[in-house]
């Protein structure tokens, strides 16, 4: 008995994609990047091509990450003023600082990560990291640094 060769298969035909373009026609826009008019592909479409759209979006994060770079510096420095200013204070014996001292040394009231209330005096301390001030008074003329490594009674 004698074998037989097998006959490889043809390989089967490749198609050509078939490229399905819409009927649909839109108006014209104007590249929200480049400012140059196009005709969109899709109703969605608001820039002129992939480039321009990330070439947009990157500068748009880069605007709002130097808002996010400016609050965290301002954070910083105030956590600095405040580290110092415990320090001196324990330096003099003293437990209250004056507001004066804050804003000489560009303290901002206004920037702080959080804020908590003083379990025995019902007072707000507002933290800047590690570091926060609780107003002893209305105008917060005088103020308490309170450190978040050694305070207890803060809820």
């Amino acid at each position: 008995m004698e074998k037989l060769k097998k006959i490889p298969k043809a390989a089967p035909e490749v198609r050509e994609p078939v490229k399905r373009t819409s009927n649909r026609k839109y108006e014209e826009r104007i590249c929200l990047q480049t400012g140059k008019k196009f005709i969109p592909t899709n109703k969605r479409q608001k820039f002129i091509d992939a480039q321009a759209r990330i070439d947009y979006n990157n500068d748009k994060r880069a605007v709002t990450g130097v808002v996010i770079n400016d609050f965290s510096k301002q954070l910083k420095l105030n956590d600095k003023i405040l580290a110092q200013g415990e320090k001196r204070l324990k330096e003099l014996g003293k437990k209250t600082l004056g507001k004066d001292v804050l804003l000489y040394n560009e303290f901002d009231f206004n920037t702080y990560s959080t804020r908590t209330v003083n379990k025995t005096t019902n007072r707000y301390i507002l933290w800047a990291i590690n570091y926060g001030i609780e107003g002893i008074d209305a105008e917060k003329e005088s103020v308490i640094i309170h450190n978040k490594n050694t305070e207890h009674g803060i809820r």
